[in-house]
């Protein structure tokens, strides 16, 4: 087997371990990408969906600066609450 085969088949055995080990939700990142793009109303949705499975601060953050850009002031105020 050449180098390159074995560092890349190495590569993609330990990668998803990675993942996996670090608890990485596929799912956040989308949201958090489409909050970076200025898709506000996307990021919310998916949002909504991952504070219902898994609350964590970071992600009621998240949602709260989506409130904040699209001028729901008040959604954004309970969120941090």
């Amino acid at each position: 087997m050449s180098r390159k085969k074995y560092i890349a088949l190495l590569y993609f055995m330990i990668i998803p371990f990675v993942l996996i080990s670090q608890n990485i939700n596929i799912s956040a990142l989308y949201s958090f990408s489409e909050l970076k793009k200025g898709n506000y109303q996307s990021a919310l949705d998916t949002l909504d969906k991952i504070i219902s499975e898994n609350p964590k601060a970071d992600y009621y953050l998240a949602r709260a600066e989506a409130f904040l850009k699209t001028k729901e002031y008040n959604k954004a105020l309970i969120n941090c609450d």
